[in-house]
């Protein structure tokens, strides 16, 4: 029997001992973020690790917030696009990666990374360069500036994606749907290797616990 994703409104609700935990937990880690933002360059991955355990555990909803935006607004922790940025860069980079770019060139080489038609990481892009016509710029010693014109000039490439990518995407972005709707955590891109495509994806403990249960359902 697969394992069931906690309900945090109704744990919210219905148990004010498990509530007043997750409260103290939220409490703590917003604690945290305001201590480090007096030291945002040096701490902005730690602020971003905490943001997304807030975000993605609902913990906001144990100290009375409907959503995550609501609470950032009402605790003037951070902006919504400040905060969706150090989150974007914790899903995206490892923290020494990160920290040896500073936050915000580390966030214009995701954004780079995910305007440019060839299938890297940005952790690829941030050593290796990036393809830009007939030729290879690297982005390690540029400014953050720098690597936001270049991906400025990687979209104006306006390269379109092949019916065979499309098909794949569209694939990904179903199966994607079908993840959200049970409450599976799972995140991924399509990839081509020799010719073919085919997905990576990056999922959570209970997601994989689920989808295994379900393939052993689908195989009897």
């Amino acid at each position: 029997m697969a394992s069931k994703k906690l309900d945090v409104a109704k744990v919210v609700r219905d148990k004010p001992a498990a509530r007043a935990k997750m409260a103290a937990r939220a409490e703590k880690l917003l604690q945290d973020i305001a201590h480090r933002k007096n030291r945002i360059q040096k701490d902005f991955y730690e602020i971003g690790i905490a943001l997304r355990t807030i975000r993605d555990d609902k913990l906001y909803a144990a100290l009375g917030y409907a959503t995550f935006h609501a609470l950032l607004e009402a605790r003037n922790i951070l902006g919504r696009s400040q905060a969706a940025k150090l989150i974007t860069i914790v899903e995206n980079l490892p923290m020494a990666k990160a920290v040896e770019l500073g936050a915000e060139k580390a966030y214009g080489i995701v954004k780079l990374t995910q305007a440019t038609p060839q299938r890297d990481t940005a952790v690829a892009v941030a050593e290796h360069g990036v393809r830009l016509g007939n030729k290879v710029r690297r982005v390690k010693k540029l400014s953050a500036r720098a690597v936001t014109d270049i991906t400025r000039k990687v979209r104006a490439q306006g390269v379109k994606a092949s019916p065979e990518e499309k098909d794949a995407r569209r694939i990904l972005r179903e199966a994607h749907a079908v993840f959200k709707k049970h409450g599976l955590r799972v995140r991924g891109d399509v990839k081509e290797s020799a010719g073919e495509f085919h997905a990576e994806l990056t999922l959570s403990l209970q997601a994989l616990d689920v989808i295994a249960r379900a393939v052993v359902r689908a195989v009897k």
